[in-house]
């Protein structure tokens, strides 16, 4: 796919069109714009539907985290809900990170590593 982001990140179209040439480049531009927004769209579907799978695979969890993360799945196939619901989630994350402050504060066992980043 050929790179459409010029001008300080915004993509080359709009602009006066003087001959067939010019709408045929902003035309080109369009495709190559739609192609990767499906590609990407793509991958962030993907990656909702399977985060509740690769969540339960991990050794912690925290309810809020979970529920989140199921509203992620469920709102896959709608783009603005599935941005509303990674919003949530990330969310969730943050009270997580939290939970796992305190559990260290608290000198609490178990597996509370997962709930500290990296």
């Amino acid at each position: 796919m050929q790179d459409t982001m010029t001008r300080g990140g915004r993509a080359d179209l709009g602009g006066e069109i003087v001959t067939v040439a010019d709408l045929d480049r902003q035309a080109e531009t369009a495709s190559t714009l739609l192609e990767q927004l499906e590609l990407m769209t793509r991958i962030a579907r993907d990656w909702a539907q399977e985060l509740p799978d690769r969540l339960r695979a991990a050794t912690w969890s925290v309810e809020a985290v979970t529920a989140a993360a199921a509203h992620v799945a469920e709102a896959a196939e709608d783009l603005t809900a599935l941005q509303e619901n990674v919003t949530v989630l990330r969310s969730a994350i943050s009270d997580a990170e939290h939970v796992g402050a305190d559990a260290s504060a608290a000198q609490a066992e178990g597996q509370a590593e997962g709930l500290f980043r990296d």
